[in-house]
């Protein structure tokens, strides 16, 4: 005859690591809960939600890259667009520069113009890349001003490079010397390039379009995505 055995009572192995979940309470719904002995991590056995599924970081991130919108994203997954903004923020949170130390090279720094919310409220992408590998170094997402350029300059200087090319904006001139540095015209055209490559990926960064991030930090937070992701 053969034995019935409950849910509850089968050992159920972590969705995030090797290790095995004890019982942890239960959700309001009735349902129990489980707890990894290794990573602590809180789970169940089966989700009703799709959005609490483990891959579902992975598809909006892939989603994301391809210049897919809030909406767009919501509804192939079949999650809430409230979902996709709070994930895409969590993901975007733990990603950082993939650029490794390279001393003595050329560097390439420029402004790419989008805007947030409204076309009132200008947005700036600033960023710099290796000239050679075109790596891109670290980029920043607000307003054209001195503190805010200065961030990525600074950092482009603790690579100890030999050439900084820029455009002609007057503020780089006070914040990267004479010796290294080389404004002109023609001598971005690497970045500028780029530039081009990140409005044909990301629709919220076309010049004319009705796509358009609502908040500076999901601008930020969907580049990094691209970028990084």
């Amino acid at each position: 005859m053969l034995q019935i055995i409950s849910l509850e009572k089968i050992v159920m192995k972590c969705k995030y690591c090797t290790g095995s979940c004890k019982k942890n309470g239960k959700q309001l719904t009735g349902k129990q809960k489980y707890q990894c002995i290794i990573c602590k991590k809180h789970q169940q056995l089966t989700y009703k939600y799709i959005a609490y599924d483990k891959e579902i970081n992975a598809s909006i991130t892939k989603h994301v890259k391809r210049g897919n919108g809030i909406r767009d994203i919501a509804c192939l997954l079949n999650i809430s667009p409230v979902t996709v903004i709070r994930k895409i923020r969590l993901i975007s949170s733990t990603l950082r520069s993939t650029y490794e130390s390279v001393k003595k090279c050329m560097y390439e720094m420029d402004e790419l113009h989008t805007f947030s919310g409204n076309k009132k409220n200008d947005q700036w992408l600033i960023y710099a890349i290796n000239k050679g590998t075109r790596n891109i170094v670290d980029l920043f997402v607000g307003r054209r001003n001195k503190e805010n350029i200065k961030q990525i300059v600074d950092k482009v200087l603790l690579y100890d490079p030999i050439k900084i090319f820029t455009d002609r904006l007057n503020i780089y001139p006070c914040l990267i010397d004479k010796a290294i540095h080389s404004p002109g015209r023609y001598v971005t055209n690497r970045i500028e390039r780029m530039n081009l490559t990140f409005r044909t990926h990301l629709k919220r960064l076309n010049r004319n379009t009705l796509c358009y991030s609502k908040k500076a930090d999901m601008l930020e937070a969907c580049v990094k995505i691209y970028l990084w992701g």
